[in-house]
């Protein structure tokens, strides 16, 4: 073999071993999952109307963290809604009272309640963030700070307010429940019933 094509088999060696490495040392790190801080800072001091259950607080921010698994649900991590400073407290379906404040409001759409079976609001400011599991049923509610801190203390000012959700496979929508056919007849008759024993009084 000629020194020439050995050369050239020794480069082309080398490039793949480097194109196959680099991947690996070029990519990213995975999404870290929550930290829960000191139990002092436990979310249930936060309230959040319309909501059941509460998980937190944790350090750093949940935009950036895994948190698919609170709750014993898997949110997939979809973060759908996400209302802040620069979105102006709107997020279509979201919107957020006393955005920048320690308390205000929060309120969802009808149909955007409709569309979904679980759903999960996460409440972020100062340096850490606490979610809280939605009842099943509110579309608005108040919300407070004091379930989250910062490095000054308890209650920060909020920087966003996320919603995570599952969304409904059946079943969806508002309860429209319709009378079996039989029950209809006969609500129709005892109706029909007493306006004639009206007219004979």
């Amino acid at each position: 073999m000629k020194v020439s094509t050995l050369k050239f088999v020794a480069a082309t060696v080398a490039m793949t071993s480097l194109a196959m490495a680099a991947p690996q040392a070029i990519a990213a790190p995975p999404p870290s999952g929550p930290t829960l801080l000191s139990p002092a800072y436990d979310c249930s001091l936060g309230i959040v109307s319309g909501t059941v259950d509460c998980e937190g607080a944790f350090a750093g921010n949940n935009s950036n963290q895994t948190i698919d698994t609170l709750f014993g649900i898997d949110w997939n991590d979809n973060e759908i809604l996400k209302a802040e400073d620069s979105t102006g407290w709107f997020d279509g379906d979201l919107s957020i009272g006393g955005g920048g404040a320690t308390s205000g409001t929060w309120t969802l759409s009808q149909a955007f309640v409709d569309a979904y079976d679980s759903l999960m609001f996460v409440i972020k400011g100062g340096t850490s963030y606490s979610a809280y599991l939605w009842d099943g049923t509110s579309t608005s509610g108040t919300w407070n700070t004091n379930g989250i801190v910062n490095s000054a203390g308890r209650n920060p000012g909020i920087s966003h307010f996320s919603v995570y959700g599952v969304a409904c496979t059946e079943n969806c929508g508002p309860d429209t429940d319709v009378p079996e056919p039989g029950l209809a007849i006969g609500l129709g008759a005892m109706a029909l019933g007493a306006i004639k024993a009206r007219k004979r009084g």
